[in-house]
């Protein structure tokens, strides 16, 4: 079989996210029995030679058979800016907008989002490049194209923004709640309406959806009205890090207060202290709020122990975007002890993970809970809020938690805890972690596409 896959969220800053961690790590780890069966072709955008060029560096295509494309597509180039010493653009502007009509359009940008739409559309069903060179096309990126002439797969990671829309794309109804004013809410309603119509789009004109967890699925069929049928669930996979062990402290740069602000200095962390890691994003849905109460009452009462925050936004309070979380920080009287390593390498999270008390993940809400499975691969406990997701990937696992003090109670046992029964737990979530690989998902994704096309050739 020959299969294509779109690459081009590779060449942007999706690669660094979480659909481009998917995308590699699915091609990184295809078994070598496929790659002998099959033909790969991975289409890209834009200059070929610089593509290839930075695919390189990401993929591991060894004893891969494989060439590189460039979609045929035309590119729609639109400029809305408007020259600020054209005297005759200037005197057009002001001439429309004397008129109270035209004044409420651009004021609502309706022309502008109209435009978004139409191209959007245009892109979406008309300019559909046609791929007559492969029997299956796979599409990750939310924003790719759907080809014509091939049976298409289009995988869904998720589609929180929508679902959680009072932390994400808030409706009118949500905005005016909020107390913002009619025109910001009708925006808001508009950029909603187009990310629904994108994945529904593009779900319907695909052959098959793969998503990621029974969570996704219901979101999927109940959201965007897509038959049960027509969906195969594909669990991600992780990277196994039992053999990876560091025994040696590393020397870890964290960001620490200066009267310049947040600054990155080096710092060995001591293991004297117990510490409770976080890794992960700012989202609203992800409550670290509720991990920063926590810990406050932890050192209130007397508990030495620190709180260790790791991903690319945890660089400091001030450099957090959430309200909620930088007031949170900013309010506590143990920030001293709070610590913000920012983005941490593998060697470094490795280390982390290790040597932490546990991993704490307060989200109300994933698609698939791919954090605390990564933190289960390294044995660490696991403390989190119970949610469809969680309980999917995680089962009787993690310790979970529906509070503050629910949480503070169960992290407090941990400390008290004899080393026997970490011992127990360590080895119970790296045995149960080996049931997720890439080489796994990889392998489900192949083996879909090779029983699809068995069918077709019966047929």
């Amino acid at each position: 079989m020959k299969i294509g896959i779109d690459i081009s969220l590779l060449q942007g800053p999706h690669r660094l996210r979480g659909i481009g961690s998917v995308l590699i790590n699915f091609i990184n780890n295809i078994p070598d029995d496929y790659k002998k069966k099959h033909e790969f072709i991975f289409y890209i955008d834009g200059n070929e030679n610089k593509a290839k060029k930075n695919v390189s560096k990401l993929l591991k295509t060894e004893g891969l058979k494989y060439q590189i494309i460039r979609f045929d597509k035309k590119h729609i180039k639109h400029d809305t800016k408007i020259k600020k010493n054209n005297k005759i653009n200037s005197s057009l502007k002001r001439f429309f907008l004397a008129f109270p009509g035209i004044r409420l359009l651009v004021k609502l940008k309706v022309i502008f989002k109209i435009f978004k739409i139409i191209v959007f559309l245009y892109k979406a069903r008309l300019n559909r490049p046609r791929l007559a060179e492969t029997d299956f096309f796979i599409q990750l990126d939310p924003d790719g194209i759907i080809p014509r002439s091939t049976f298409v797969v289009y995988f869904i990671q998720d589609i929180i923004p929508y679902v959680v829309e009072w932390d994400y794309l808030w409706s009118y109804k949500t905005t005016r709640n909020k107390g913002y004013g009619v025109i910001y809410s009708l925006n808001n309603q508009i950029n909603r309406w187009v990310y629904l119509k994108k994945f529904l789009l593009k779900a319907k004109m695909s052959n098959l959806i793969f998503v990621n967890s029974k969570t996704t699925k219901t979101d999927v069929v109940n959201v965007l009205k897509i038959k049960e049928k027509k969906i195969k669930i594909i669990h991600l996979g992780i990277n196994n890090y039992e053999n990876n062990i560091i025994f040696k402290k590393q020397s870890i740069k964290a960001y620490k207060h200066t009267s310049w602000g947040y600054i990155k200095n080096r710092e060995t962390l001591k293991l004297e202290d117990p510490y409770i890691l976080y890794v992960g994003g700012a989202d609203s849905r992800r409550k670290i709020e509720d991990l920063i109460s926590c810990f406050n009452i932890l050192r209130a009462r007397g508990e030495r122990i620190k709180l260790v925050l790791v991903g690319d936004s945890m660089q400091g309070p001030n450099n957090i975007s959430n309200d909620r979380i930088r007031a949170s920080l900013l309010n506590s009287s143990y920030l001293k002890d709070i610590i913000f390593l920012g983005f941490a390498k593998e060697n470094e999270l490795n280390w982390l993970y290790r040597n932490a008390l546990c991993f704490v993940f307060p989200s109300k809400y994933e698609g698939f809970g791919l954090p605390i499975l990564e933190a289960m691969s390294y044995g660490i406990q696991v403390i989190c809020y119970r949610n469809d997701a969680t309980l999917e990937v995680g089962q009787s696992l993690p310790i979970y938690v529906e509070n503050v003090l629910d949480m503070e109670e169960k992290i407090k046992l941990l400390i008290n805890s004899v080393k026997e029964d970490k011992v127990k737990i360590v080895q119970k979530n790296i045995n149960y972690s080996k049931n997720y690989s890439w080489s796994l998902t990889s392998k489900n994704i192949l083996q879909t596409l090779e029983e699809k096309h068995e069918q077709y050739i019966k047929k």
